[in-house]
């Protein structure tokens, strides 16, 4: 079935967050889908399918899939299960010699025009299935979908993870960035292959940034995980940093206030994800580069380098791509290619650790940066302050 195909009732509605309206139908899948269950809210769980694209489905139309015991299809099948796919299960009879109950796999089941809406009840407690995150999925034949039993051992995720990623190279009015939204780019991608439920942005005014926020708080409840990216200008005044959109202007000595009204104050960012009830909030800030408002010829407003030192709240990790008082460096000559900045192309190499905590993941990023920093005599070392209780691990070990 073709992407968002009205005709036919046999779909699964595939959006993107955990719910009907406001949240988009990306797609609708047909039978046989293949998808791998990431994480689950309520009624909802999160999937990812073969293309790498990530959205959600209704719960109850989630069910633990079987594989066949015929030794003599094993290597057909095994192949399968390497792509994705999983054969259907077979209908249930009461005894369930014939079959061996996989606990990779899981399928997901359409109850035709009212699955569709992607918000009803289940017509029956047979077709209530919710597989446990990490496992394989697909959308079966609607014929099967009655056929497959509840696995006993499922569980809840307690949270799931959003992420906001902001990328701002074409300032209008101070200097503009060349790698910022590469950054952007390469971090969503990393954090959508960790099971993030991504919404990003490029070059936002102060009014697109802020409605992006807004949609991203929307989707956040109690337990969460909250990560929120910036590549772009920032800027510190009196101890307090503030993020830079794509149409701040150009100010002078004695107008820190335009600044203030006219940005983002990083601690305010984390204070509402918080107040949405977060268990754990990650804030990533590659903005620690030159004073933006630097003026040839005239008075400029007086600014350090980089971003001040921050005291987080229990629960939050914030990372800075810079040390404070020292500048982030997006290319190490003239003859350096890599799309991204010195911090990102290292953060997001460590991130694809697995098993490896957040705070180690940062150190070794610290690590790698600084000596890369200074071979071309440069000092920077990524900072970071930590007040989550525990290790966070973004991708488990394998």
């Amino acid at each position: 079935m073709s992407r968002l195909d009205p005709k036919g009732d046999n779909y699964l509605s595939f959006r993107s967050g955990p719910g009907g309206q406001p949240y988009e139908e990306l797609d609708r899948l047909g039978p046989n889908t293949p998808a791998t269950v990431l994480t689950q809210k309520g009624k909802w769980s999160k999937i990812r399918l073969l293309d790498g694209r990530v959205g959600w489905a209704h719960s109850n139309y989630l069910a633990r899939g079987y594989a066949e015991q015929n030794t003599a299809s094993a290597p057909r099948q095994h192949a399968q299960e390497k792509a994705g796919f999983r054969q259907s299960p077979p209908r249930d009879t009461g005894n369930n010699s014939g079959s061996n109950f996989n606990a990779s796999s899981a399928s997901v089941g359409v109850d035709a025009k009212q699955a569709s809406k992607g918000e009803i009840e289940p017509t029956s407690p047979a077709r209530a299935h919710q597989p446990p995150a990490g496992t394989s999925a697909s959308v079966p034949s609607a014929i099967d979908q009655s056929f497959h039993k509840a696995d006993p051992r499922a569980a809840i995720a307690s949270g799931s993870r959003f992420a906001l990623v902001i990328g701002v190279d074409a300032y209008e009015s101070v200097p503009q960035l060349q790698k910022a939204v590469n950054d952007s780019r390469t971090m969503s991608s990393v954090l959508r292959g960790l099971g993030f439920d991504v919404i990003s942005g490029e070059n936002l005014s102060r009014a697109e940034l802020s409605r992006k926020l807004i949609e991203f708080e929307s989707r956040l409840t109690p337990g969460d995980t909250a990560l929120f990216f910036f590549a772009g200008h920032g800027f510190e005044i009196r101890g307090q940093n503030f993020l830079l959109p794509a149409d701040v202007p150009a100010v002078a000595e004695g107008q820190e206030e335009l600044i203030k009204d006219s940005s983002f104050a990083a601690d305010r960012i984390i204070d509402r994800m918080r107040d949405r009830g977060a268990k754990t909030v990650i804030a990533v800030l590659d903005a620690c580069r030159n004073n933006p408002f630097e003026r040839l010829g005239g008075r400029s407003i007086t600014g350090t380098r980089g971003l001040a030192q921050m005291t987080p709240a229990e629960g939050v990790f914030v990372v800075f791509s810079a040390g404070a008082k020292q500048e982030a460096i997006d290319r190490l000559s003239n003859d350096d290619q890599a799309p991204n900045s010195v911090f990102t192309r290292v953060f997001q190499k460590q991130l694809a650790v697995p098993g490896l905590p957040l705070d180690q993941i940062v150190k070794r990023t610290r690590l790698e940066v600084r000596d890369l920093a200074r071979t071309i005599g440069r000092e920077q070392t990524p900072a970071y302050y930590d007040q989550i209780i525990g290790d966070v691990v973004l991708k488990p070990a394998e």
